[in-house]
């Protein structure tokens, strides 16, 4: 992955807007992120499958928590 891909991923995540890097006429750029989109999807179900295997009383309080 390249660095400005990587730096543009953190700042949607930290920021929650794409950088200046992926404006208008920056198609590559935004490949690349769509790119990383599914790897996140895939991450974020195989924890949710994950969690899901190991509920108890103290994993219901924390998801709580975290959802807020």
């Amino acid at each position: 992955m390249e660095l400005v891909i990587f730096e543009a991923l953190l700042h949607f995540i930290y920021i929650d807007h794409l950088p200046d890097s992926c404006s208008d006429g920056q198609n590559a750029a935004m490949q690349h992120l769509l790119v990383i989109v599914d790897v996140v999807e895939r991450l974020r179900l195989l924890c949710g499958s994950k969690l899901s295997k190991a509920i108890d009383v103290e994993t219901v309080v924390t998801t709580l928590a975290l959802a807020k």
